[in-house]
């Protein structure tokens, strides 16, 4: 069974806010001290929001750095290893950036203040949503599930349950119940024909 992470999931979603601010407050104190002429600011932030939530999920089987410390992952609605463009879909904040920054002023503060409350109906659909997605995991078709998860220990079935599934047949070397048929079952079965 797939353990609940949304405490975690808030965990992760505030460490990883702490590393994004502490990275653009550092870069804007560089750019104050050697570029006061030529701001890149905003291309700093929606570059660092691609990168860290996009790029580094790929290479990290699914986490960002809260998620990583709090021992959780991304992974498809089929529990598989998202893809790219997964990444991108759920990337919320990058497109928010992009939006704020590009859009003229007016517009920019208005989606600005727009987003503000997209975030807050993300944080109550998953702190108290059954499945504990957000609008971003449904676009993208994402979960958050423990790191230590695997759905084919979740598929095993064990030797009691494949004693009482006499319907089905397992290729399991070491549970190989077709040679344990006993004499009252061939009997029932020769009754029947």
């Amino acid at each position: 069974m797939k353990k609940s992470v949304k405490n975690r999931r808030l965990g992760a979603a505030i460490i990883d806010g702490m590393f994004i601010f502490f990275s653009i407050f550092i870069f804007s104190m560089f750019q104050i001290i050697m570029l006061p002429f030529f701001s890149i600011i905003e291309f700093f932030i929606i570059t660092l929001l691609f990168i860290y939530y996009t790029i580094f999920p790929l290479f990290t089987n699914g986490s960002t750095l809260g998620k990583l410390i709090l021992g959780i992952k991304i992974t498809t609605i089929d529990y598989q290893k998202p893809r790219f463009y997964q990444f991108l879909l759920r990337n919320i904040l990058f497109f928010e950036a992009i939006l704020v920054f590009l859009l003229p002023t007016i517009f920019g503060i208005i989606f600005f203040i727009l987003s503000f409350f997209i975030n807050i109906i993300i944080f109550f659909m998953v702190m108290l949503g059954k499945e504990e997605r957000g609008i971003h995991d449904y676009i993208a078709n994402t979960l958050v599930v423990d790191r230590s998860f695997d759905i084919t220990l979740v598929n095993q079935v064990d030797t009691l349950e494949q004693k009482q599934m006499t319907w089905a047949i397992f290729n399991d070397t070491k549970n190989d119940l077709t040679n344990q048929v006993s004499d009252d079952e061939i009997e029932i079965l020769k009754k029947k024909d």
